[in-house]
C-alpha cells in the first residue's frame, strides 16, 4: 500500500473517520473549505481539542491549520499511547473523543491510560460515557484486551465537571474473526444517574421504564446513582442508560437524557424506546459500534473475516468509503432476512459484511520498537563493513568515473597541503573546460565539483585559484552551481581578508546584474555579511538599501540576517537601518519579522544610549535600547509562535534598559493615551482663564465636538507594558520558557526588577508543562540572590516536591539551597516539607540531605528558637533517643548542626543524644557535618574535631606512596631480571592504600607496574626468537599475557580522571607499541593459520593508517613509514619489520601522574536484585527504569548500559548527554570526583523469548576504538568499540506473561 500521497477531502464531516484512519495507515490528510460558508468559520473548539488529543498521543505528527481554520494539513506520526490528562472542550461530550481513542487505543505503542475532563452527558448528538462503557469497551475486550472505563465524577451540561478514567492495553496480535451470531436478548440493566437533583425525579425515571421492558422479559433490573458534592459536577441533570444482554454476549444499549421541556416519566419511556429500537434492528453490536468492528477487521491477518451487522448507519457507510479511501479495501455486503437467519425471531434484514484483512498490527508492532521518549541509543554490537561517501551517481565516461572518484575520495580526507592543492587544481580545471568539451557531463557533476571546491577553501586559497574562481563565477549560469562557487569566495574571503575587496566586487555585479533567481542574491548576500567590517564601500550599502524592500521574502530577511553578521564582526550601522528594521515588524512573512527583531536587539545593543526621537513625542529623546525594548515587547503578542519566542529572547539580552521599563512589563494597566488627566484645580484655573459665565458655561459650548478616530483608540498601553505578562501566559511552551529565561537574564542586573519578577516566576512552577518549570526553577535560582522568600511563596515552592519528576523535585532541592527564607514560619514549613517528601520519594535522600545543609547554614538564626521544636525535645519529659539509622532524623541533625557551626550559643543546648551522635555523622558524612567544639560539663572539654588517628593515617598513606614512586624509579633503571623480582614486593605495598585518599593514583601505578613486567617478560621472548617465524616455542601463555597487559594500557587511558592530555598522548603511544607486540606473538603461534595472519595484519595496518596525520612519537612514525606500502598477505616481512623496531626502540614511556587521579565507579541504584520479578510479552519491548550514581568519569558520552541476555548476547545503550544531572557525593573514596546520577529508561527487546531466564545488567565505558580488536581471540567479527566494566553487575529475574 503506498503512503507516498496526501488524501484530500473537503468539508468537515467525518473528521474523526479522517484522523482514525491517517494515524492507522501513516498517511497525511488534508481537509479544505472547513465551514468556509457558516458565520463561524473554520473548526470548532471541540475539534480543535481532539486534535491536541490526538498530538499528545503521537510522536512526531504534523498539523498545520491556517488562520481561519478552514484548512488542516495533519501528517501522522507514531503512536504512542502512555499517560495522559486532557481538558475537553463542553461544547461536545467526552464521548466525542473516547470513540477515537477506543479506535486507536490496541495500535499503540505502549499501553492506554487517559484522564478526560469535561461533559460526560449531553443532550447533543453525543451519547454519554455510560452508553460507551456498554456498547464499545466490550468489543475491546472481546478482543482479549485488559480495558477498563470508569467514570470518577459527573458531569452534566452545559459547565461539566465531570472526569472519566480509560485504560487499555495494546494487540500483539489481531486474528481474522467471524462474529455472525448475536443471540436472544435474556436479561435488561441499566443505571439511572442523577447529579444535583432530587432523588425522587430517578426513582420516577426508573419506573416509567420498567413499565416498559417488564412487558417483554421479567429479568429487569435499573440501579440509581445519586452523586452529590464534587462527584456531581457543576450543572444539574439525569438521565437513563438501559443495556440488554444476548445469549451469545452481545448487548444494545438505549439511553436519554433529560432536556428543559422533558418529564422524568419521558426520560425513562424514551431509553425504554430507544433500547427496544436496537433490539429491533439486531446485529451483533449496537448501531453507534458498528464502525469498531470493520476497523478491527480491517487491520486483521490477511484471511475471511465476517461480521453480522443490522441496519447500517449514515456514519458506518460513510466509514466503509473511507476504509475503501485510505486501505483500498472492499467489503461483501449480502443481506440476510429473517428466513435466512435462525438465529433470531426479529422479523428485520441485517447485513453480513465479509474482508479480507490488510495485516496493518505487525507494521504497528515493528515500529513499536522504535517508538519511544526514552532518550537512549541503540548500538548494534556488529560492526558492517565501512560504506564510502558518494555525492553523485556513476558517470557515463570511465575515465571520467575514475577521476571524479578519486576527487570525492580526497576532498573530504586530504593527508597534506600539498595534495589539498593538487586537488583544488583539479576542480578550477574542470569547472573552467569548454562547454563543448563539458557536454557528457550533468550540471549534477559540476555542481559536486563546486561544492567539493568550497569545502577545501575553508582552509585558504592562493590567489591564481582565486582568480581562476572569479573568471567562473563571471561566466557561470547555473544557479546551484554558482551558489557554490559564492560559498566558495566566501571561505576564501574569510580566511584571507587581502581577497576582500575582489569578493566583494563580485557580489556587487552579480546582484546588480538583475538575471539570476533568489538563491544567488541570498548567496551573495551571505557572502557580504560574512566578510564587511567598514562603512567605506557605498555601493554594499547601496545594495542593502535596495534590497531591504525586495518582494520575495527570502531576500529581505537575507538582507536582515546579511547585517546581522557584519555588525557582528565590527560593521558599524546607521539609524537609517534601524528605522528601516522597525517597519519590517509588520511584514507578511513570519521569518522576515523575527529576523528584524534580531536585528533591531543587536543594533540596540551596539549603541544603547544613542538618542533617538519619541514615537509619541518627537520633541523629546530616548535612547535607542529603550525603543528597540518597547518595540520587541510589541512582538510578544505577535500571531506567530517563531516570532514571539524570538522576540523574548532578544529581550532578555537588552540589558542596558532602565528598571521603571523593566517593571512595566510585569504590569496590565488600562489607560487612554488620547488624553492628558488634569485633576480638578486645574480644570477650574482652565475655565477661569477661558473667560466663560460664572454659571460654568463658556462661549462655544455649542459647537460640534471633536471627532475622535476609534481605530486610533487603545486601551492598553501599548510598548514594554505587560509584555512578560503575556509571555508568561503564552500558549506555547516554547514562548513560556523564553520569558522565563528572558526575566532571569534582566534580573541578574537588575535589583529592583528582580524583586518584582518573583511572584511570577514562583507562579510559573504550576505550569503544566515539566520543562516550562524547570526553567522556572533555574531562574528563581537566579532571583532569589537578591530576594526574600515570604510564606505565601514558599507554598507555591514547596508544593513542586510532590511532582512525579524526580527532576523537579531535585531542582526545588536546590532552590532551597540558595533561597533567603523570610521568617521561622518559613523554616518550620520548608523542614516539614522536606520531610514529606523523604517519606514518600526515599530515593530524594542525598539531595534533600544538601537541601538542608545549605538551609541550615544559611538560617541559623532561623533555626535556634526552633531546636526543641525540630529535635522533639520536652522542658518536662525525657524523650527517647531517636534511631541514629533513621534517614528523617539524620535530616534533622543535618539542619541542626549546621546552624550550630554559625551560632556559638546552639551546641550548648544540644540534648544528650545530639552530642553522642555527632561523631558518627561526621564520619559517615563528612561533606554534610562541619566541624564543632562543644563543651561538656560531664566530660570537661571534648574536642569535636577530626581524630588525629585518620591524620596520621593520611600522612602515612603520602609517606608509602612517595616511597612506592622513588622506589619505582629505582627498579626501572635495573636489569630486566631483578626488576621481575621487584615488581611483586612493589604491588602489595600498593595494595595498602586501596582504601585510602591515593586509591586512583594506586591504582594507576599498579597498573603502570603490571604493564612493564608483562612487557619485559614479551621482549625476552622475542629476544630469543630468531628472524624466522617457524618457532618450537609455545607461545599461547605469551600471547594471552599480552592482551591483558593491552587491556592494562586501556584501562589506564580510559578509567582515570585526572589525566592531562599529554599524559593521554603518551598512553595512546604505547597502546601502539605494546599492540605491535601482541601482533608479532600471534604471527609467531604455532597453531596461527595464514588466513588469520592475514586477518591481523590488515586489521592492525588498517588501524595504523589512520595516524598518519596525527602527531606521533618516533616508534610510530618509523612503523607508517615502514609498513605503508607493505601488502597484510606478506605476514614473514610484517613480523620481521615488527621484530626490529621493536628491539631497537626505548621502553615503554611510562610516567607517574601530575595530578591526583580518581578511578572510574558506578553504583547501580535501580533496578536491584532484590527488586520483583520483571514481566515481559514474548516478542515486545520490556522497559527498564535505570538509575546509577557514576563517580570519576569526564565525558559521560563514553558511558554504556550493557545488558547481557539469557542467551550471552549483549545489548549495548548509549544514554543521551540530558539524562545526566550532578549530585552531591557522600562517599568518602570518590569525594575528590564529581559524582552523575544517570536517570532513564532502556528498552529491552529480543524476539525468540518465550520462557523464563535471568539478565545481566552493569554500566561500561567505551575506549577509544584503536586497535581494541587485538584484544579479542578472534579478529574474525572485532567488536565496534571496547567497554571496561566499572561497576558490578545486577541479576534480573524476567518471566513471560500469560493471558489468563
Amino acid at each position: 500500500m503506498s503512503t507516498s500521497h496526501t488524501l484530500t477531502f473537503e468539508g468537515c464531516n467525518y473528521l474523526r473517520h479522517r484522523i482514525i484512519l491517517s494515524l492507522l495507515s501513516s498517511r497525511p490528510i488534508k481537509i479544505s473549505q472547513i465551514r468556509s460558508r457558516d458565520d463561524k468559520p473554520g473548526l470548532w473548539e471541540s475539534e480543535a481539542s481532539l486534535i491536541r488529543l490526538i498530538d499528545r498521543l503521537t510522536n512526531g505528527s504534523k498539523i498545520e491549520i491556517n488562520e481561519t481554520g478552514t484548512r488542516l494539513l495533519f501528517s501522522p506520526g507514531l503512536l504512542q499511547g502512555g499517560t495522559v490528562e486532557h481538558e475537553c472542550s463542553k461544547a461536545r461530550s467526552i464521548s466525542y473523543y473516547l470513540e477515537v481513542l477506543i479506535a486507536i487505543a490496541p495500535f499503540c505503542a505502549t499501553s492506554l491510560d487517559v484522564v478526560l475532563k469535561g461533559v460526560t452527558s449531553s443532550t447533543k448528538i453525543d451519547p454519554s460515557v455510560d452508553h460507551i462503557i456498554h456498547s464499545l469497551v466490550p468489543l475491546l475486550k472481546r478482543r482479549n484486551l485488559s480495558t477498563t472505563l470508569k467514570v470518577v465524577k459527573r458531569g452534566c451540561a452545559p459547565k461539566g465537571g465531570g472526569e472519566v478514567h480509560f485504560t487499555c492495553s495494546i494487540l500483539s496480535s489481531l486474528n481474522a474473526d467471524q462474529w455472525i451470531k448475536c443471540g436472544k436478548v435474556k436479561r435488561v440493566r441499566g443505571v439511572c444517574y442523577c447529579c444535583r437533583v432530587s432523588p425522587a425525579v430517578a426513582h420516577r425515571a426508573v419506573e416509567a421504564a420498567k413499565g416498559i421492558l417488564l412487558k417483554f422479559l421479567p429479568d429487569v433490573y435499573i440501579a440509581i446513582d445519586q452523586r452529590k458534592g464534587a462527584s456531581a459536577g457543576l450543572s444539574p441533570g439525569y438521565g437513563v442508560v438501559l443495556v440488554a444482554e444476548t445469549t451469545e454476549g452481545s448487548t444494545y444499549v438505549g439511553e436519554s437524557i433529560f432536556s428543559e421541556d422533558s418529564t422524568a416519566e419521558a426520560v425513562g419511556i424514551d431509553a425504554a424506546k430507544n433500547l427496544l429500537q436496537e433490539v429491533v434492528q439486531g446485529g451483533v453490536c449496537n448501531s453507534n459500534a458498528q464502525y469498531l468492528p470493520l476497523l478491527q477487521m480491517a487491520v486483521s491477518q490477511r484471511d475471511v473475516s465476517k461480521v453480522l451487522l443490522g441496519s447500517l448507519t449514515p456514519f458506518t457507510i460513510e466509514f466503509l468509503r473511507h476504509l475503501k479511501t485510505f486501505f483500498n479495501l472492499l467489503f461483501k455486503i449480502e443481506t440476510i432476512s429473517n428466513e435466512e437467519n435462525e438465529q433470531t425471531d426479529i422479523d428485520q434484514s441485517k447485513f453480513m459484511l465479509t474482508c479480507v484483512g490488510v495485516v496493518l498490527l505487525s507494521d504497528m508492532v515493528k515500529k513499536r520498537h522504535v517508538v519511544s521518549d526514552a532518550p537512549t541509543e541503540v548500538i548494534v554490537e556488529a560492526e558492517s563493513a565501512p560504506k564510502k561517501l558518494r555525492l553523485t551517481q556513476p558517470l557515463t565516461t570511465e575515465s571520467e568515473e575514475v577521476q571524479r572518484d578519486h576527487l570525492l575520495w580526497h576532498t573530504y580526507d586530504i593527508p597534506t597541503d600539498e595534495d589539498r592543492q593538487e586537488v583544488i587544481d583539479f576542480i578550477i580545471q574542470d569547472l573552467s573546460s569548454p562547454r563543448s568539451a563539458m557536454r557528457q557531463l550533468a550540471d549534477e557533476g559540476l555542481l559536486i565539483s563546486a561544492q567539493c571546491l568550497a569545502v577545501l577553501a575553508e582552509q585558504g586559497l592562493k590567489e591564481a585559484q582565486l582568480n581562476s574562481i572569479v573568471s567562473i563565477t563571471s561566466h557561470a549560469q547555473h544557479p546551484d552551481i554558482l551558489c557554490a562557487l559564492i560559498l566558495t569566495l566566501q571561505h576564501a574571503a574569510v580566511s584571507n581578508p587581502d581577497f576582500k575587496e575582489q569578493c566583494l566586487a563580485v557580489t556587487h555585479s552579480l546582484v546588480t546584474s538583475q538575471q539570476f533567481q533568489v538563491p544567488v542574491i541570498v548567496a551573495c548576500l551571505s557572502l557580504v555579511g560574512s566578510v564587511l567590517s567598514s562603512n567605506d564601500d557605498d555601493r554594499l550599502i547601496q545594495l542593502w538599501n535596495r534590497l531591504w524592500l525586495h518582494p520575495d521574502a527570502r531576500v529581505r530577511m537575507s538582507v536582515l540576517k546579511s547585517a546581522m553578521n557584519a555588525v557582528k564582526i565590527g560593521y558599524e550601522p546607521n539609524i537609517v537601518m534601524y528605522h528601516r528594521s522597525i517597519r519590517l515588524f509588520s511584514d507578511d512573512f513570519e521569518g522576515v519579522r523575527a529576523a528584524a527583531v534580531e536585528f533591531v536587539c543587536l543594533f540596540a545593543d551596539k549603541i544603547p544610549l544613542h538618542d533617538i526621537p519619541a514615537p509619541e513625542d518627537p520633541s523629546s529623546n530616548i535612547t535607542l535600547v529603550e525603543h528597540a525594548f518597547n518595540a520587541a515587547c510589541e512582538m510578544v503578542t505577535d500571531i506567530s509562535l517563531k516570532v514571539r519566542t524570538c522576540a523574548v529572547l532578544q529581550i532578555g539580552k537588552l540589558q542596558h534598559v532602565t528598571g521603571s521599563i523593566l517593571e512595566l512589563t510585569l504590569e496590565q494597566q488600562l489607560m487612554s493615551h488620547l488624553r492628558k488627566k488634569n485633576t480638578s484645580k486645574e480644570r477650574r484655573s482652565a475655565l477661569v482663564l477661558s473667560g466663560g459665565w460664572a454659571t460654568g458655561r463658556r462661549w462655544g459650548d455649542d459647537s460640534p465636538a471633536e471627532f475622535v478616530d476609534t481605530a486610533n483608540v487603545s486601551l492598553v498601553k501599548r510598548g514594554a507594558c505587560g509584555a512578560f505578562v503575556n509571555g508568561l501566559e503564552d500558549e506555547s511552551m516554547q514562548v513560556r520558557i523564553g520569558t522565563v529565561s528572558a526575566i532571569s537574564s534582566l534580573a541578574r542586573c537588575n535589583v529592583a526588577f528582580a524583586m518584582k519578577s518573583l511572584d511570577s516566576l514562583v507562579d510559573m512552577l504550576n505550569d503544566e508543562i515539566e520543562e516550562v518549570r524547570q526553567s522556572a526553577i533555574e531562574a528563581l535560582k537566579v532571583v532569589s540572590a537578591h530576594c526574600v522568600i515570604r510564606e505565601d511563596q514558599l507554598e507555591d515552592i514547596l508544593s513542586g516536591l510532590d511532582d512525579l519528576s524526580v527532576s523537579i523535585r531535585e531542582g526545588i532541592h536546590d532552590l532551597l539551597s540558595v533561597c533567603t527564607l523570610h521568617n521561622k514560619e518559613c523554616m518550620r514549613a520548608a523542614l516539614q516539607a522536606l520531610l514529606r517528601n523523604l517519606k514518600k520519594y526515599t530515593k530524594d535522600k542525598e539531595s534533600i540531605w544538601c537541601a538542608l545543609h545549605h538551609l541550615g547554614d544559611r538560617h541559623y538564626n532561623l533555626c535556634l528558637p526552633l531546636m526543641d521544636e525540630f529535635l522533639c525535645l520536652h522542658p518536662f519529659f525525657d524523650t527517647v533517643e531517636p534511631n541514629i539509622e533513621d534517614p528523617a532524623y539524620i535530616a534533622v541533625a543535618i539542619l541542626v548542626i549546621n546552624s550550630a557551626a554559625k551560632c556559638p550559643t546552639l551546641p550548648a543546648l544540644f540534648p544528650r543524644f545530639m552530642l553522642q551522635h555527632y561523631n558518627y555523622l561526621r564520619d559517615s558524612l563528612p561533606a554534610l557535618i562541619p566541624t564543632l567544639k562543644i563543651e561538656d560539663t560531664n566530660f570537661r572539654y571534648v574536642p569535636m574535631e577530626k581524630p588525629s588517628l585518620p591524620t596520621s593515617r593520611r600522612d602515612t598513606a603520602l609517606t608509602l606512596y612517595s616511597e612506592v614512586r622513588s622506589c619505582l624509579t629505582e627498579v626501572l633503571s635495573l636489569p630486566e631480571r631483578f626488576r621481575l623480582q621487584m615488581f611483586p614486593r612493589l604491588l602489595r605495598d600498593l595494595a595498602q592504600l586501596k582504601s585510602s585518599h591515593l586509591a586512583g593514583d594506586a591504582s594507576f601505578i599498579g597498573m603502570f607496574i603490571r604493564v612493564h613486567r608483562t612487557y619485559d617478560a614479551s621482549m625476552a621472548v622475542l629476544r630469543q626468537i630468531g628472524p624466522s617465524a617457524q618457532i618450537e616455542l609455545p607461545m599461547e601463555g605469551t600471547v594471552e599475557a599480552g592482551r591483558q597487559m593491552f587491556q592494562h594500557i586501556i584501562s589506564m587511558e580510559t578509567r582515570f580522571a585526572g589525566l592531562t592530555a599529554d599524559e593521554k598522548w603518551r598512553l595512546r603511544q604505547s597502546r601502539v607499541k605494546i599492540a605491535a607486540i601482541v601482533l608479532l606473538l600471534e604471527l609467531f603461534k604455532n597453531n596461527a593459520s595464514s588466513e588469520s595472519q592475514t586477518k591481523l595484519c590488515t586489521y592492525f595496518l588498517s588501524s595504523l593508517m589512520q595516524l598518519r596525520s596525527l602527531n606521533v612519537d618516533s616508534f610510530t612514525s618509523g612503523l607508517i613509514s615502514q609498513l605503508s606500502n607493505v601488502e597484510p598477505q606478506k605476514v614473514g616481512l610484517i613480523s620481521k619489520y615488527l621484530r626490529y623496531l621493536l628491539l631497537h626502540a626505548k621502553s615503554l614511556d611510562l610516567f607517574f601522574p601530575t595530578n591526583m587521579l580518581s578511578r572510574a565507579s558506578a553504583k547501580i541504584i535501580s533496578p536491584s536484585s532484590s527488586d520483583s520479578i520483571q514481566r515481559f510479552a514474548a516478542g515486545l519491548i520490556l522497559s527498564l527504569k535505570v538509575e546509577v550514581d557514576i563517580f570519576a568519569v569526564e565525558d559521560t558520552d563514553l558511558i554504556r548500559i550493557v545488558i547481557v541476555l539469557p542467551d550471552k548476547k549483549r545489548q549495548i545503550c548509549a544514554p543521551a548527554a540530558d539524562r545526566f544531572s550532578k549530585v552531591p557525593s557522600f562517599d568518602a573514596s570518590n569525594s575528590n570526583s564529581t559524582a552523575l546520577r544517570l536517570r532513564t529508561d532502556v528498552g529491552l527487546s529480543h524476539h525468540p523469548w518465550t520462557e523464563a531466564g535471568e539478565i545481566s545488567l552493569l554500566i561500561c565505558l567505551s575506549a577509544v576504538p584503536l586497535l581494541t580488536a587485538l584484544t579479542q581471540s578472534s579478529i574474525s567479527t572485532p567488536t565496534r568499540e571496547k567497554l571496561l566494566p566499572i561497576s558490578e553487575p545486577v541479576k534480573l529475574q524476567i518471566l513471560p506473561k500469560f493471558k489468563v
